[in-house]
């Protein structure tokens, strides 16, 4: 059963105590709108009107506790609920569950990552078309295999800086010599032998087979 906060001034001390928080409320026009604030003295609380600083614009502004429709504090989402607030879980997780909603998948490396981390990921995956999200479940499948999380790697593939080819696996990548776009000709040693044909260990050092195509995951050193 999800935790009831009855009395809106119970999130005082949390929201005091917050390096900063997140506030979601309905302005006197009806019209919603989100801030990340802060507070810099109890004395801007008065009857029922909290007076915080817009991180963003470094400004001042008044907050009426009747019209907060969310909060999000130290990590931790909290929606009104008539005159009350219930805690509906975690940020992150709330995040994390959107970004497998998008990609349709499951991506357990996400768990293990900075909420910081996880929102910006989010932001940058909001709207990509079905190869996009290929190429990105195919970085996730990299990340987990590697034990390891390159944020970098991740905005090169969405913008085409690092290439995806879909339904291709190593084996037609060497085949085909489609390597000889992105891999150095110095590296596997091929400038006197046109015929030379690199095997899939070489290849691979530039490239990362999924279960949905092949990602290039390092850049030519030209």
């Amino acid at each position: 059963m999800s935790e009831i906060i009855n009395n809106s001034y119970e999130l005082l001390p949390l929201l005091i105590n917050a390096e900063y928080f997140e506030v979601e409320f309905t302005k006197k026009d009806g019209e919603s709108r989100t801030m990340i604030c802060e507070f810099k003295s109890t004395r801007h609380i008065k009857s029922g009107i909290m007076t915080v600083l817009d991180i963003e614009i470094d400004k001042y502004r008044s907050i009426n506790f009747d019209t907060i429709d969310k909060l999000i504090v130290d990590n931790t989402i909290y929606n009104r609920l008539n005159k009350s607030f219930v805690v509906i879980g975690k940020k992150a997780t709330y995040l994390i569950e959107k970004i497998e909603e998008i990609l349709d998948n499951v991506v357990i490396i996400l768990y293990s990552l900075d909420r910081k981390v996880i929102e910006s990921i989010y932001e940058v995956i909001t709207g990509l078309d079905s190869n996009q999200k290929e190429a990105v479940n195919s970085v996730f499948s990299y990340f987990e295999v590697e034990d390891c999380f390159s944020y970098q790697i991740l905005l090169d593939v969405i913008s085409d800086k690092l290439e995806f080819i879909s339904s291709v696996s190593l084996k037609e990548i060497t085949k085909n010599k489609l390597y000889r776009i992105n891999i150095p000709l110095d590296y596997i040693d091929i400038s006197y032998n046109e015929d030379y044909k690199p095997n899939i260990q070489e290849v691979s050092a530039f490239y990362f087979e999924s279960d949905n195509g092949v990602l290039q995951i390092q850049y030519e050193e030209l």
